[in-house]
């Protein structure tokens, strides 16, 4: 998988500790506000750092392209497949993070 693959799934992770978050920030809007305002800032946080390691991702992918390290396009369509499978579980927390902005 290489370090592209590897950062494609930390970016994974990243998504799924955003949307704990942003479910935890909607649980507790009415009850704890200043409590859920935090969970809704630590979901905003974790989907900057995917998408800091999906930058990166993409330029070492870049860089093994240049290099002529991925000739038969392998890193490359795991990387793609991993991306598709991280776009929709960041859309997925987009959606409840704008329920929480509601």
């Amino acid at each position: 998988m290489g370090a592209p693959g590897k950062l494609m799934d930390l970016c994974w992770d990243e998504i799924h500790d955003a949307q704990k978050y942003a479910l935890l920030a909607n649980q507790y809007k009415c009850t704890n506000r200043e409590l859920a305002d935090l969970f809704f800032k630590l979901s905003g946080e974790e989907m900057d750092h995917m998408a800091r390691l999906q930058a990166m991702a993409f330029r070492l992918l870049d860089q093994e392209r240049n290099a002529g390290r991925d000739a038969d396009g392998k890193i490359q369509a795991v990387v793609e497949h991993l991306h598709c499978r991280n776009l929709d579980a960041a859309a997925d927390v987009g959606i409840m993070q704008g329920l929480y902005r509601k």
